[in-house]
């Protein structure tokens, strides 16, 4: 029996160590129903290289690294198969008769679907990561479970059907089954390869799923987890003495959670802003998003973790090792276990959406509502009072304060909170203090409210003295981007009893911010102009915010300072910046040229990236904000025409200032000034092509009398780039371009590299 124990432990190492692979390298967690999920809650035709939308599409860069994952559990164990045939023998004998192995993989989707996690979700990952939520699925579903193998334990005595109408299944089994995974991961792929990331990006990130699955599937086999009847030794109390009962479960566990906690605690020690394989050099949407936010526990977690645990119980199968058992060889898995669990995830996950089936209770705090639209907890904002809760600050990325710094002060005499003490990555995402104060209330204010939600990483941390401002405020801009009514937001907020609803004034702002149906969060429309130069064909915009009446140029051109200028000034607009999108080669640009009209005594500024080696007032980098009052344009970093070239966002993401870049049916040439089409290819799939297609698209250049363009445009019609076009064809096309020095290169540069003197 001892030896059991340490094979249980090394077993239960290898299965840490695959989860900390899997986190450190591609900031995924190892949940295996999670993994599991998509492939039965979405149609296979839902699946595309695009974000995850509203509606619930899978995007297969996502479903990549499962498939990959998967396919190398089930190949690792069908060749364990084949080379030990005891081992593979001894799991498929070891299935439970065919009626409980059915009723136990519904039993087992349902209950997964329902509390978000298994044994490795919850157990390994979720313990590893202190979370209150795993600490009581574990404590619901390992209780529940010895409860049902000790009730049943007499019905595990029927053989498992190897004969008759059913094909036999065998360890050859389990490598048809990942060649199928494997095919059906680079049919997506290729499918999809215009969208996705180069081949080998691809590659490199999909490792750890390799290594991840390999080392998973290795731990569960060394150590008996794969072989239903150890699993079930340790379940079933029914036992006559101490020495029949076998504890390699408890090994198992121990070993596994406390890698997974280590794991963790030096991710919590040493932030990190993206997985160490990620192969986007930029700051990117998916680095560990998929770490789940530690809640509070609710119904529908008990519930889920109750059916789980009868269903572990009854079969002695979890969604792990019944890849492995399926790989083995083992028939009732294959044909009964796994059917009933994918469909009984699809079921209940159809009844959690559904309003029509009240069976399931989501209304409970640390839950999201599918009935309330506005709940801050859809959009991963906590709403939170003074002093702020250590739980909330921990997991923040950034922060939102609705009073001045200086008025956070307890009224116990205790030390408050400090969130940005707690969590280094609040630092990090963005601090913002708003104040919200009941008697100046007003439009712009909500308007300034939404941009700043709207720019800060989530997890968000929003907060006041009490928690009810943030509440209403959290409700306010989620109504404004969701198109939800006053009178909705209102009912919603009296039915939970909130107490800003008892404040008149929050009230009646909360009215006038959604007034006829008003969604877009600004009050004031922006005032804009576009400009052209004739002899370089440059476009220079005019950006102004219409209350306070500040305003920026972009790309301005030395020849047209004068006229530039003139309009900002017959506007009544006050000009802030001159922002370059990068050093031009073809016209000097007129930062220094309006700094001169408007006088050296003006606040005038000139701005430039960083990488471009230009010298300016003030140096930007990807993902920060250049303001104009209560306006803003964020930085994107689009290297491609040239190593420092920049495209610029307007804060609601109506329009892009993209330069040379992307162009109308067209983009930027690549062969100077360290060009690269591989960079301008990336950067405008990953950078301009994430926008909403809606989103107009304004050039730096246009030489056949076009203006603008939209990006559902460019992405479908520009002919370098849109379409089908893959990196490799575009590479060809501006290899192929054969295009003249710019004829004022050797004159131009030089100015420009110092801000156009």
């Amino acid at each position: 029996m001892s030896s059991d124990y340490v094979a249980g432990a090394v077993g239960g190492v290898l299965i840490g160590v695959a989860s900390a692979v899997l986190l450190l390298g591609a900031g995924k967690i190892m949940g295996i129903s999670g993994i599991l999920t998509p492939f039965s809650t979405a149609p296979l035709t839902q699946f595309s290289l695009s974000p995850p939308t509203e509606s619930g599409h899978i995007p297969v860069s996502d479903s990549l690294w499962r498939l990959t994952f998967i396919a190398m559990v089930l190949a690792c164990s069908s060749l364990a198969g084949v080379i030990s045939p005891s081992l593979a023998s001894r799991v498929a004998s070891n299935g439970s008769p065919w009626p409980l192995s059915l009723l136990g993989g519904a039993l087992v989707g349902a209950g997964t679907t329902l509390s978000n996690g298994c044994t490795s979700g919850h157990g390994v990952c979720g313990l590893g990561r202190l979370s209150y939520r795993s600490f009581a699925a574990v404590s619901t579903f390992f209780p529940v479970a010895i409860i049902t193998a000790s009730l049943t334990g007499g019905l595990q005595n029927d053989p498992a059907p190897t004969e008759g109408h059913l094909y036999v299944a065998s360890p050859s089994t389990g490598l048809y089954l990942a060649a199928l995974t494997i095919g059906a991961a680079l049919s997506f792929f290729l499918v999809n390869r215009n969208h996705a990331p180069p081949a080998a990006d691809v590659g490199r990130s999909l490792l750890p799923s390799l290594v991840s699955g390999a080392l998973f599937a290795a731990g569960l086999m060394i150590s008996g987890m794969s072989d239903p009847d150890v699993v079930r030794s340790f379940l079933d109390l029914n036992v006559s003495s101490f020495e029949q009962w076998n504890g390699t479960l408890a090994a198992v566990m121990a070993a596994a959670c406390a890698v997974s906690l280590a794991t963790y605690q030096y991710k919590k020690c040493h932030p990190m802003e993206q997985p160490l394989l990620c192969s986007t050099p930029e700051p990117c949407e998916c680095s560990f998003n998929s770490i789940p936010n530690s809640g509070k526990p609710d119904r529908k977690l008990f519930f889920g973790s109750t059916l789980f645990g009868i269903g572990w119980g009854i079969s002695g199968v979890c969604p792990g090792p019944a890849l492995v058992g399926a790989a083995l060889g083992a028939n009732t898995t294959i044909y009964f276990y796994l059917p009933a669990f994918f469909l009984a995830k699809a079921f209940a996950s159809h009844m959690i959406k559904s309003p029509l089936i009240p069976l399931i209770p989501v209304d409970v705090s640390g839950t999201v509502d599918e009935r309330d639209r506005t709940d801050p907890n859809t959009a991963r904002l906590d709403t939170c009072g003074n002093p702020i809760p250590r739980d909330l600050a921990e997991k923040a990325k950034s922060w939102l304060s609705l009073v001045p710094q200086d008025k956070y002060a307890p009224t116990d005499g205790s030390d408050p909170t400090d969130p940005v003490s707690l969590s280094p990555s609040i630092a990090k995402g963005g601090i913002s203090f708003i104040s919200v104060e009941a008697d100046a209330l007003s439009l712009s204010l909500a308007d300034s409210l939404c941009r700043c939600l709207d720019d800060l990483p989530r997890p968000t941390l929003v907060s006041c003295m009490s928690g009810a401002r943030a509440t209403a405020v959290s409700r306010m801009y989620l109504a404004r981007r969701r198109g939800v009514r006053a009178e909705e937001v209102l009912s919603t907020a009296e039915e939970k009893k909130e107490a800003w609803v008892r404040n008149a004034k929050l009230v009646t702002w909360m009215k006038e911010c959604l007034s006829d149906g008003d969604t877009t969060g600004f009050s004031k429309p922006l005032i804009f102009r576009q400009l052209f130069d004739k002899e370089s064909s440059t476009y220079t915009y005019l950006l102004g915010d219409s209350d306070t009446r500040q305003a920026i140029l972009i790309d301005p051109v030395d020849v047209n300072a004068a006229r530039d200028t003139k309009v900002a000034i017959d506007l009544g607009l006050k000009l802030r910046y001159g922002v370059n999108t990068h050093a031009h080669a073809d016209h000097v640009t007129g930062t220094s040229a309006v700094r001169d009209l408007l006088g050296r005594e003006s606040s005038f500024k000139s701005v430039i990236s960083a990488a471009s080696g230009a010298k300016a007032d003030i140096k930007v980098g990807h993902g920060d904000k250049i303001q104009f009052g209560g306006r803003h344009v964020t930085v994107r970093s689009t290297p491609g025409h040239t190593a420092g070239c920049v495209s610029f966002v307007l804060d609601d993401k109506t329009m892009v200032f993209t330069g040379d870049t992307l162009l109308i049916r067209g983009c930027g040439r690549t062969d100077f000034q360290e060009g690269s089409s591989k960079n301008l290819f990336k950067s405008v799939w990953r950078q301009l092509f994430t926008l909403p297609e809606d989103c107009i698209v304004y050039p730096g250049h246009d030489y056949k009398g076009m203006t603008s363009s939209t990006i559902g445009e460019e992405k479908s019609l520009n002919p370098r780039l849109g379409g089908s076009k893959t990196e490799a064809q575009f590479a060809k096309i501006m290899a192929n371009l054969k295009l003249s020095t710019p004829k004022r290169l050797d004159e131009v540069l030089p100015k420009n590299m110092n801000c156009g003197v």
